[in-house]
């Protein structure tokens, strides 16, 4: 009885507490997911009387295809300081990240054995409040955040309401794939309430999300199997060329992105910084093609002519394509790729309903991951953890009578 009372607490921090909070500290949610995690292990513990069988599954977990992948792509991280220009400086950006993909991998661990029946209540109550309290935000002369934090900026608000929506999405995937009309119901209007928040407010990133997980999803579940194998592809495919794409594209998206129909959406968008952000970082890469300069390299290469001025005067490349070749080269590129390849046999290991929507759900934070955020930020890495992993870890399907 006391395993299932830590293991409700676990799942109330979050899937319920996390999106929540998030509105009001904005870079909470890995501390978050860890407490939750952490939970959610006690209660394992407690249920086994022992912690031999956890930590047994986490052996098993990081000798799988998934597993080894992930902790092989953590050690080229910890490795890149060897060539960074800055290796003191960026020593605390390699342990991060690195402990950032050792939270993912506990966390599809401590949830495995959680049914996603037990996990919805928990998901749907977080998304309504967290849509709530972000509406509020984005609406009221004087927001809650306004007075905790004295900012006054909307744009602040982008990171929650990306959050509200990718897990309203996940919420949305879970009932799918359980078929529950009532469920299905809440979470289509769980869906449209986070969509209208994602619309009010200043976050483009959300607006994309959106735009590619309706038609990935519809994608994947009509073609099944074989939809899932080519987002698979697709997203391999941009992994390697979009750097090497960026220069290209830009001198030929620009004029049109100058005519005057669009003048104003892209000025408000900054499309145009944004190219010249990734093809600033892009032209760096051909210096350092197998190795990159290493981890968090962007804050510290400098012209070669001895100025001392930075090569490209940004903080980071708001692309995953172009902060991986940048950080680690082909070797790192090469991981990521099996990390991929890896990923998606899980996905075709699930039943072809849940796997083609799960598939569906990280072509949309792909996306997303593709044009904006830092790669490497603990709060985006724990929110896939939350929605994509526990889409492809937990225990589809009611929970036992025991736990009801």
């Amino acid at each position: 009885m006391r395993s299932d009372w830590i293991e409700r607490a676990g799942l109330f921090i979050g899937f319920t507490l996390l999106p929540v909070v998030s509105v009001y500290a904005t870079r909470s949610a890995a501390t978050f997911l860890s407490v939750s995690a952490l939970l959610l292990a006690v209660a394992r513990m407690a249920a086994d009387g022992s912690a031999r069988p956890l930590l047994s599954e986490f052996g098993r977990s990081a000798r799988r295809p998934l597993g080894l992948s992930l902790l092989a792509f953590a050690a080229v991280a910890v490795l890149s300081l060897a060539w960074s220009p800055a290796p003191l400086r960026a020593w605390d950006e390699a342990l991060r990240l690195a402990g950032s993909i050792v939270l993912v991998l506990a966390w599809c661990v401590v949830i495995r054995r959680v049914p996603t029946e037990r996990i919805w209540p928990y998901l749907a109550v977080g998304v309504a409040l967290g849509a709530a309290a972000c509406a509020y935000e984005l609406l009221a002369p004087v927001g809650l955040r306004t007075i905790l934090t004295r900012e006054t900026a909307t744009w602040n608000l982008n990171r929650p309401v990306m959050i509200v929506s990718v897990l309203a999405s996940a919420l949305f995937v879970i009932s799918a794939h359980d078929r529950s009309p009532r469920r299905m119901v809440v979470s289509v209007a769980l869906a449209a309430l986070a969509f209208g928040v994602a619309a009010i407010s200043e976050s483009q990133s959300t607006d994309l999300f959106w735009l590619a997980f309706v038609p990935a999803t519809l994608f994947a579940a009509i073609f099944a199997r074989r939809g899932t194998i080519v987002i698979g592809v697709l997203m391999g495919v941009a992994l390697l060329m979009i750097p090497f794409a960026v220069p290209w594209v830009a001198d030929r998206l620009r004029p049109l992105l100058d005519a005057a129909p669009l003048a104003n959406y892209v000025r408000e968008s900054h499309a145009l910084l944004r190219l010249d952000i990734w093809r600033g970082f892009a032209e760096a890469l051909p210096a350092r093609p197998f190795t990159g300069w290493g981890i968090a390299s962007e804050r510290f290469m400098k012209h070669a002519d001895g100025s001392g001025r930075p090569l490209v005067p940004y903080a980071h490349p708001h692309s995953l394509p172009i902060q991986l070749w940048l950080d680690f080269g082909l070797v790192g590129v090469l991981v990521a790729l099996s990390v991929l390849a890896a990923t998606f046999r899980r996905i075709l290991a699930l039943p072809p309903r849940q796997g083609a929507l799960a598939a569906g759900l990280l072509a949309a934070l792909f996306a997303v991951w593709s044009v904006s955020h830092g790669a490497w930020q603990e709060w985006w890495l724990a929110l896939i953890a939350l929605s994509f992993g526990t889409l492809i870890a937990a225990r589809a399907g009611p929970a036992p009578p025991s736990l009801r």
